[in-house]
């Protein structure tokens, strides 16, 4: 799993799947079983690496390929069937960035959207985010924030998913990945605060040097938090995924 968010019931995740006949979406109800959905279109995306559900619409959501290109779906729960309403891409997008994490807010009363390139070893991870307009798939860049992570040490991915709480709080992952046998290790870090700031918003690093929590033997590639949940997910490669759900007070 490399992206999930919270649905009205269950959760949403996707997969970075490459292949044909390979899933990219499917649904993990609430007693933990997973149902793999159809894509809504012929073409197949590429590398969807990042999801996030938009605020207030519990089952519509962004999808997101490690490329910047991303899908704006909705998912219809009686059906098991998932829509496709438009299609747009993040701006700025240049080799070698790969996007690894993409969270929708709000702040001001208004629609912002954020967007983490992954960064690794001693090149750091870069946060961006911008004002997004859903009614023409515009999205206008507002600034950017890079950092390194203290843990994991070797074979880092500085950030390898993001999600924004109410409040503004941005919450990232990290992740090592030294091949498809591992060893993994992964951590998750409360990276700072966005604010309103006049008209736009700033973001406000703080304690990125601490770690919310360490988790050995498992890579972190998606994070969700929800009423008070963190809500992590694996992509383990040859030893498969694995979620884990933990309240944050």
């Amino acid at each position: 799993m490399s992206g999930i968010g919270q649905l009205s019931k269950g959760m949403v995740v996707v997969h970075d799947n490459k292949r044909d006949g390979q899933a990219r979406i499917g649904i993990v109800s609430d007693d933990n079983t997973y149902m793999p959905l159809d894509w809504p279109t012929a073409s197949l995306p590429f590398d969807l690496e990042a999801l996030d559900i938009f605020p207030g619409k519990p089952n519509q959501f962004i999808a997101m390929e490690s490329s910047g290109k991303c899908y704006q779906l909705r998912y219809n729960p009686r059906n098991n069937s998932v829509t496709l309403k438009k299609e747009f891409q993040i701006p700025g997008i240049k080799k070698p960035m790969n996007l690894e994490g993409i969270a929708i807010f709000t702040i001001g009363g208004n629609l912002w959207i954020a967007w983490g390139d992954r960064g690794k070893n001693q090149f750091p991870a870069t946060l961006y985010w911008g004002r997004l307009n859903v009614y023409n798939s515009k999205v206008e860049p507002a600034g950017s924030h890079s950092f390194s992570v203290s843990f994991p040490k070797n074979d880092v991915r500085h950030l390898s998913d993001m999600d924004i709480t109410k409040d503004g709080t941005c919450w990232v992952s990290s992740a090592s990945d030294p091949g498809d046998d591992g060893p993994f290790d992964s951590a998750v870090y409360r990276l700072g605060l966005f604010k309103q700031n006049g008209r736009t918003i700033q973001f406000i690093p703080k304690n990125i040097g601490q770690p919310f929590k360490i988790y050995k033997g498992h890579k972190i590639e998606a994070i969700t938090l929800e009423n008070g949940r963190l809500t992590c997910a694996t992509d383990d490669e040859n030893a498969g995924a694995s979620l884990l759900l933990q309240p944050i007070n």
